[in-house]
């Protein structure tokens, strides 16, 4: 993440373009959760962070925030991190099961309806997939005959338009 020097939300192109300080991401696993769950904090030592993002996310790609929530997926575990940006814990779900054959890749919370999007790469039915906060697999669309991956999502402000590449 990146802490500008001195926030403008009058002028956003400053606090984009300006001067700020980078930090990176650190877990702490929680093992008696099977390091399903922990803490995180920020650090500007990136080698720290390096090795342990190669340890706990690796690969990882796709984010979206929603209200005090994270979101991002390591391609290669194929798992879902939601980190708690309030009470900086985390915890780790599984992408593993249901229509995901591939990795998850780019993502989306669509607010008004609950789901996370998911693009996905690597798979047979390459597409876009949901999941509700039950746990629950959605195929909203899969191409048969685009065979390497899903690239893009998003929704137009209203919500009621998706935009996807391929």
């Amino acid at each position: 993440r990146v802490i500008p020097n001195s926030p403008d939300w009058e002028d956003p192109w400053k606090i984009l373009h300006g001067l700020g300080t980078l930090e990176y991401l650190v877990l702490e696993p929680n093992a008696e959760d099977n390091n399903n769950s922990g803490t995180y904090y920020w650090t500007t030592d990136r080698e720290t962070a390096k090795v342990n993002s190669q340890q706990y996310y690796k690969h990882s790609e796709g984010i979206d925030v929603h209200s005090d929530q994270l979101f991002f997926v390591s391609k290669v575990q194929k798992e879902l991190f939601i980190l708690n940006l309030d009470s900086k814990t985390y915890e780790v779900h599984s992408t593993v099961s249901g229509i995901f054959d591939g990795q998850p890749d780019q993502m989306k919370r669509l607010i008004n309806n609950g789901l996370l999007y998911f693009c996905e790469e690597g798979g047979r039915e390459n597409g876009v997939h949901a999941r509700d906060e039950n746990g629950w697999f959605f195929t909203i669309l899969e191409s048969e005959s685009l065979n390497d991956e899903t690239t893009g999502l998003d929704f137009s402000p209203d919500g009621t338009h998706m935009y996807v590449s391929f």
